[in-house]
């Protein structure tokens, strides 16, 4: 897995930071990952296979022991088989777009491959090795159709060494290189 991952389109800044792996503390069998002040994280809510952000604590009760007793909370959530996320925002739970998540790894040069949406880059994969990792590149920029979901992002990301960065847009089938 990823050491680390970078989110960005939500409302809540809290939520677009850098989130780490922290593979000692597991729910339904997955890493969480945890923002640098361990004051939110990302986890798996297996009941409703799906990704979610939640706060470590909610005033005294602390979140993380809740959820390990299976309790559901969370301010933000993946709608896996639509590929949306949604937020809790002004009482009610919204739909976010624009939802990006770039994978950090020990030792990257952070001026490799970028994916997302409209943006080109210079990658050094060749057509055939992109083909087996079931990716299409051409004339610069990728397109890899079908990556509807958090878990199949976090897949592109873990498959293809070239990809730093994948954005998901909202009511769409195919994820942009």
């Amino acid at each position: 897995l990823p050491a680390a991952f970078q989110m960005e389109g939500f409302w809540n800044p809290s939520f677009n930071v850098r989130f780490h792996c922290r593979s000692s503390i597991q729910i339904c069998g997955r890493p969480t990952y945890w923002d640098s002040q361990d004051e939110y994280f990302i986890f798996y809510q297996g009941a409703d296979k799906r990704w979610a952000v939640c706060p470590r604590r909610d005033g005294s009760e602390d979140l993380l022991e809740v959820i390990r007793n299976g309790g559901v909370r969370g301010l933000a959530y993946e709608e896996e088989e639509r590929g949306e996320w949604r937020e809790f925002k002004d009482g009610d739970w919204a739909f976010v777009t624009n939802v990006r998540l770039r994978a950090e790894t020990e030792g990257k040069d952070e001026h490799a491959a970028v994916a997302a949406a409209g943006r080109s880059f210079t990658s050094s994969v060749s057509k055939a090795a992109a083909a087996k990792s079931q990716g299409v590149l051409a004339s610069g920029r990728g397109s890899v159709s079908g990556i509807r979901s958090f878990t199949e992002m976090k897949q592109l990301l873990e498959s293809r060494s070239d990809v730093q960065e994948v954005l998901l847009l909202r009511r769409s089938n195919s994820a942009q290189l």
